[in-house]
């Protein structure tokens, strides 16, 4: 939301029917934004039985006008509807983990729990466990499984994240809410470059009242490996001879004391006449 202060002065305008031109006057100047605060106030519960969870908030600003200072103050009471009575006034997170489902060699499969402390407006408590969906964290490696190349002499240049992160929401039912951030990992060869997405998840509970990030699992390092092995010589269908390579290239995301490993396998051509 937003709101206003509305800063009026009079400004005199002389007209003798011939001649028309504003008068001197004092202008608002230098004005002081002083921020504001926000401080609690106590949970209202209103003639319709609603629950209204209440902060106020206060902002200053200081102008000047004909060399004086003025202080001009806002107050406004912020209410935010928590349900019908009895309805949750105060949260409070008690402790969070993470259950695993599956993993593999390249990506790992788990949810996240917490448990919360709820006070209710009828001066009753109770601690809920709240879940996520399942979550998944891994490497999803390009589909690339042919190179033609002058030579082999291939070298790995410099490898690292490349480009913006996307970040995509995939799950909300309150107070849960879940999406992934996937980033491209780039691989630069002399003569081409490979990708690999990493993708992680996040997750965070809000509900209204508290806001915080269930555990979820995230990279250490990310890094590339390669091997180029010579499988032999032949003879295409065209008369031509090549050397044929196989390129294997491993992305390690290191998680912890753990690891995924994402392989690929791309066949080199080098022709020889």
């Amino acid at each position: 939301f937003s709101f206003s202060y509305d800063l009026y002065h009079e400004v005199a305008i002389y007209d003798d029917g011939i001649t028309q031109q504003t008068m001197p006057y004092h202008e608002i100047r230098n004005i002081r934004d002083h921020g504001y605060t926000l401080t609690d106030m106590d949970f209202l519960v209103d003639e319709n039985n609603s629950v209204f969870i209440r902060k106020q908030l206060d902002h200053s600003i200081t102008i000047e006008f004909n060399g004086q200072d003025y202080d001009l103050a806002a107050k406004i009471e912020l209410r935010y509807y928590s349900g019908s009575h009895p309805a949750v006034v105060a949260s409070r997170l008690i402790d969070s983990g993470i259950n695993y489902v599956t993993t593999d060699e390249w990506n790992t499969i788990y949810t996240a729990w917490a448990d919360v402390e709820h006070e209710y407006s009828d001066g009753s408590r109770g601690t809920v466990r709240h879940n996520t969906e399942q979550m998944m964290i891994g490497l999803v490696q390009e589909a690339e499984t042919y190179k033609e190349l002058p030579d082999a002499n291939l070298e790995l240049l410099a490898s690292g994240f490349a480009g913006d992160s996307i970040v995509e929401p995939t799950y909300s039912v309150a107070p849960v809410n879940i999406g992934t951030l996937t980033r491209k990992f780039e691989v630069n060869y002399n003569y081409f470059t490979l990708s690999c997405e990493v993708v992680e998840p996040y997750a965070y509970y809000y509900d209204g009242i508290i806001r915080f990030d269930f555990p979820c699992l995230k990279y250490t390092n990310v890094s590339a490996d390669y091997e180029l092995k010579l499988i032999g010589e032949y003879v295409g269908v065209s008369g031509r001879h090549y050397n044929a390579y196989i390129l294997t290239q491993e992305i390690t995301g290191s998680l912890g004391e753990g690891q995924h490993v994402a392989g690929n396998d791309v066949q080199i051509i080098v022709y020889l006449d």
